[in-house]
């Protein structure tokens, strides 16, 4: 028993056991040690717990590693090895701008660095410079940003020493002020100065930057090479299969950012040893491995995560418990799901998902390693046939009326019964009810007279494959405060997707009438010209190639959850003209070669991939 750590709450209490050899709960502590006169009702903690001392040991390993703490770096300068300035919590901004615009992916740096300004003065002539809020602002601020990251000005000399560096502390180094401004305006996180989640930050420019390219009238977003998010995009075969049926249902989607699933159950103790003993395996399970978030391991370097298990783990089977099967009439079964890549794309984003959300409800970070490949092959995932197999059957389409019908969930006939009694319409009462769950008559009414003013809710026989949204699905983004018409909106543009278009509503806030308008406007134009989704995924296929990719750059995250800590870039650089590339890190301003790359500590990883070889 650690004796500062004694309280009427408990204490820290380690087993020697050759079973345990770990941390273990005593249930009768307080028994155990009144028999040496100790009353632990009298007892306060006056020294560190092993969990904060492991903590405070797993921090600075961390943050040593990822940061090159300590090391006598060598610094660079020069076009794509410009730093971006801390304007306050924005690390996670720097680090992704450095990550995709700093030259790693030739075809952005090709499109926005506007060495010649012909975009700019194409703009200018259109008055787009004077309009904050346009589309051709968006670009604009992009290719500024772009220019400025690979080009000369930026990079004067490096100061001989700290009394020159002194005369001009932010000499060679880039503030993005006016990017950060316009890109987080109108959104609840990146508008704040707060720290926020990088992968967050990065899809949500990608769809922004999307947006605006696709509405720009600049003459390079329309030559048939695509939009800038296309570099990353690929599209997902779902295979869905009902195993008491035997019927399968195929559905697409497209992603621009592949997570990489991490469970403690796949650790090990070593890189050396893919083995787990009974002791290790007990603490390094307990609790699914989240109980110790910042201090799992021992002293040192924490449990390692072998990248093939994460992958395999990733791209397995899973069950889906309470499916209706449309094949059985609604029959809730346990389904079978599992993707492949139907395309691959010409750089592929991964995120190490080595977040999760703890029994506090609080975000919590897996304390360990996964040791990237920097040649990565995915051909094996690669999906050359896809649809319906040989074989199969079919599942019968689930947004069918009488589908939707079974799914569709019914007010509670005494509570509507009550309210219609009051002098409310059967409408209005349904969807009260639907609106507050069926918890309670009163708690309906309350909502009925807090919504007097809502328009009411359109009525109509049963949905059709065309309009058919999750009644489930719009009553929980409208308790949100969206409109009805906003939440539709947002469900059609995600193919029912309720967190999807939760994240797709959020991401709007700034222009989402117009956004909403888009997205109707372009249900009214089905069936008459190809639309941009199918042209999206026609660009997409036209661009496949074999899985086999090479690391170019990866970002890393300090800290205790995404929205805490410090995040840093490390990329694969050409330092001088003509030599080999080597490893540079991008520590906001503070650019050098790397000494250490921390290939296994990192959180969003850029794989290039290889040119084919085939004729």
């Amino acid at each position: 028993v650690k004796l500062g750590t004694i309280t009427p709450k408990g204490a820290d209490v380690f087993s020697y056991a050759e079973d345990e050899d770990t941390m273990v709960t005593d249930p009768n502590l307080a028994a155990h040690l009144a028999h040496w006169g100790i009353d632990v009702m009298k007892m306060s903690k006056t020294d560190k717990s092993m969990a904060e001392m492991e903590v405070e040991l797993n921090k600075e390993f961390a943050f040593d590693r990822i940061t090159e703490a300590g090391k006598e770096l060598d610094r660079v300068r020069g076009p794509g090895l410009v730093g971006l300035r801390n304007l306050g919590n924005s690390c996670y901004i720097n680090s992704f701008l450095q990550l995709i615009f700093s030259g790693s992916v030739a075809a952005l740096s090709m499109r926005y660095a506007d060495e010649d300004g012909a975009l700019r003065r194409s703009m200018a002539q259109q008055g787009a410079l004077d309009n904050d809020s346009s589309s051709e602002r968006t670009v604009l601020e992009v290719a500024k940003l772009t220019n400025a990251l690979n080009g000369t000005r930026y990079c004067p000399p490096i100061p001989k020493d700290e009394e020159e560096r002194k005369l001009d502390p932010f000499n060679g180094m880039l503030a993005p002020v006016s990017l950060r401004k316009h890109f987080g305006k109108g959104h609840p996180d990146f508008s704040t100065s707060s720290q926020q989640d990088a992968a967050e930050y990065l899809l949500y420019f990608l769809d922004k930057l999307n947006r605006a390219e696709q509405a720009s009238t600049l003459d390079t977003f329309h030559d048939g090479l695509g939009f800038s998010s296309d570099q990353f995009g690929y599209i997902l075969e779902d295979r869905l299969e009902c195993p008491k049926s035997g019927t399968v249902k195929y559905s697409q989607r497209r992603e621009n950012l592949f997570p990489l699933v991490v469970s403690m159950d796949d650790a090990v103790t070593s890189s050396a040893d893919a083995s787990i003993d009974e002791g290790d395996a007990k603490r390094l399970k307990t609790d699914g491995g989240n109980e110790k978030v910042e201090g799992e391991g021992k002293e040192g370097p924490p449990p390692m995560v072998p990248f093939e298990a994460c992958l395999k783990r990733t791209m397995a089977t899973s069950s889906v418990e309470g499916f209706r099967s449309p094949a059985l009439d609604g029959e809730l079964v346990t389904a079978l799901k599992n993707f492949t890549f139907l395309t691959m794309p010409q750089y592929l984003l991964v995120q190490v998902s080595r977040y999760y959300v703890d029994s506090s409800w609080q975000l919590a970070k897996l304390n360990c390693s996964v040791p990237m490949p920097q040649e990565l092959s995915m051909e094996r995932y690669h999906n050359k046939s896809p649809g319906l197999q040989q074989g199969e059957k079919e599942m019968p389409d689930s947004t069918q009326p009488a589908a939707a019908t079974v799914a569709a969930p019914e007010a509670d006939e005494e509570i509507l019964a009550m309210l219609m009694s009051m002098g409310f319409d059967k409408e209005r009462s349904t969807r009260a009810c639907l609106k507050v769950g069926n918890s309670s008559a009163d708690a309906a009414a309350s909502w009925l007279m807090e919504h007097m003013d809502d328009p009411p809710t359109p009525t109509g026989g049963g949905s059709t494959e065309e309009d058919a949204v999750d009644a489930d699905a719009l009553v929980m983004l409208t308790s949100m405060g969206f409109t009805d018409r906003q939440a539709k909106a947002a469900m059609k543009a995600t193919s029912n997707n309720v967190e999807r278009a939760a994240d797709w509503l959020f991401s709007r806030t700034d222009d989402l009438d117009a956004a909403v308008d888009a997205v109707e406007a372009e249900g009214q134009q089905q069936g008459e010209a190809t639309t941009e989704g199918s042209t999206a995924k026609e660009r997409l296929l036209a661009s496949d190639g074999p899985g086999e990719y090479d690391l170019v750059g990866f970002i890393s995250h300090v800290g205790r959850n995404v929205s805490h800590g410090h995040y840093v870039c490390h990329m694969l650089k050409e330092v001088s003209p003509g030599g080999p590339k080597k490893w540079v890190i991008f520590n906001d301003e503070k650019v050098a070669v790397s000494a250490d790359p921390p290939f296994d500590l990192g959180y969003i990883y850029l794989y290039r991939r290889r040119p084919s070889t085939s004729n």
